[in-house]
């Protein structure tokens, strides 16, 4: 039905050019096919369905003619979708939506902001349903759940942005808890492959490694990355487990992940520390403790508990988990007391 456009008009007959879709009826359209399906669950098959959708936008069509690819305005239709899926795919589009701007792919809806971004030439603000509400200073401390494993770069992008997110939401008070976990084991316990970029579409990988950059970009953040990835992190996120401090942390990310070091290898992990300030020596014996064992062992049983699916992973006040550092956004949102409609009353086809 949408595409059912004038761009072909020159090929069409004078009858069919009087039914075809305006393009200043399109968006207006989209929303009304949208809302009839996800909200309000009619059956676009129907094509009464879809000739009384298409009148609550002001476009009087014979649907019948639109799906009949012999007629005229059918043909068109058929012939622009066909070209429009073609071309997506040559553009190395695997979903919607997808966006292509200056000659580049963006998909989905969390890079809205990095559409804009290329629109305007400058950096756009993520999408924010809420904010620091007037009363910050009076309302309880906040806390907030950071799942963690040093072995992402999404991680890495991640943890780098929290500084900034509670300085931004201050005089809100917020207690960040960082919680440790094996994202390997994790991944094996929902079953997922261990490196998860390994197992997508020639399509996606692709698009998930400009994903990364433009993120980095949008963010200002440089990165190196590992040469000896994936990484095996069991032993430095034992360390942290024995010397929990946001310095150590910020350590351990940056050598991993701007500097190329190998922070799985007991001699470059002891020269971070060292670089760092700590005792060495100390902190990589503590790492064999079993009780500092057993400690990173529950905290990713926890992660698992509470329905992590990769990291960064986030939780407010022991809320839903947020994954994704594409979702910060949504995290500040929960943080400043937006509250998600209950599961029950969403207006949603999901």
């Amino acid at each position: 039905l949408l595409a059912a456009s004038p761009a072909d008009q020159a090929a069409a007959s004078a009858d069919a050019r009087s039914t075809q879709l305006d393009n200043s009826v399109r968006r207006c359209l989209s929303d009304a096919l949208y809302r009839a399906y996800w909200v309000d669950d009619r059956d676009l098959t129907d094509r009464k369905v879809l000739s009384d959708v298409a009148k609550t936008v002001g476009w009087s069509v014979d649907v019948g003619d639109v799906l009949n690819s012999s007629s005229s305005l059918g043909g068109t239709a058929k012939g622009q979708l066909e070209a429009n899926t073609k071309e997506a795919a040559e553009r190395g589009a695997f979903g919607v939506p997808s966006f292509w701007v200056n000659d580049r792919l963006f998909w989905g809806v969390d890079r809205l902001c990095l559409v804009e971004s290329a629109l305007a030439g400058k950096r756009a603000d993520m999408l924010r349903l809420a904010h620091v509400p007037l009363d910050a200073a009076e309302r309880p401390e906040q806390k907030l759940t950071i799942y963690f494993d040093f072995s992402s770069p999404w991680t890495f992008l991640g943890v780098s942005q929290i500084p900034a997110l509670v300085e931004a939401l201050k005089p809100l008070r917020i207690k960040v808890e960082w919680v440790p976990i094996l994202l390997g084991a994790v991944f094996k316990a929902i079953g997922t492959p261990i490196v998860p970029m390994a197992a997508l579409s020639p399509a996606k990988a692709t698009y998930a490694n400009q994903d990364m950059w433009d993120w980095l970009g949008y963010h200002g953040k440089d990165l190196k990355f590992p040469s000896n990835f994936p990484l095996r992190t069991v032993l430095p996120l034992r360390v942290y487990c024995a010397q929990p401090e946001d310095k150590l942390l910020s350590a351990l990310f940056s050598a991993a992940w701007q500097r190329d070091i190998n922070i799985g290898e007991k001699a470059e992990l002891s020269e971070v520390l060292s670089a760092a300030g700590y005792d060495a020596a100390s902190l990589i014996a503590k790492a064999d403790d079993p009780a500092i064992k057993d400690m990173l062992k529950k905290s990713t049983a926890r992660g698992i508990e509470a329905g992590i699916c990769g990291a960064p992973s986030f939780q407010v006040n022991d809320g839903p988990v947020i994954f994704g550092q594409d979702r910060l956004g949504l995290v500040a949102d929960l943080l400043c007391g937006w509250v998600p409609p209950a599961t029950g009353h969403v207006q949603s086809k999901l």
